[in-house]
């Protein structure tokens, strides 16, 4: 099986929530050859993304080199 995921933001005419910036997670899964759309994808914003990230830090989900990698994506992102 090969999995394929992908985030996709979202700008609605009228938001369904306070966040400007909403993000989706399709993803396509390859099974047995076939290409086929994964199906329940999240959608989430950005407020709550953030928090869920957040949380998952504090909790140590993440290991230290992908948080340092992250880190410097965002510094050079900042211009910092």
């Amino acid at each position: 099986m090969f999995f394929e995921p992908t985030i996709v933001q979202l700008e609605w005419e009228k938001p369904p929530s306070g966040d400007n910036n909403e993000f989706w997670f399709p993803y396509w899964m390859i099974i047995g050859g076939k290409r086929k759309y994964g199906q329940y994808a999240p959608m989430i914003g950005e407020e709550a993304l953030l928090e869920l990230l957040r949380s998952a830090i504090r909790q140590d989900f993440f290991s230290k080199g992908f948080l340092r990698n992250l880190n410097r994506v965002i510094t050079g992102k900042l211009g910092g």
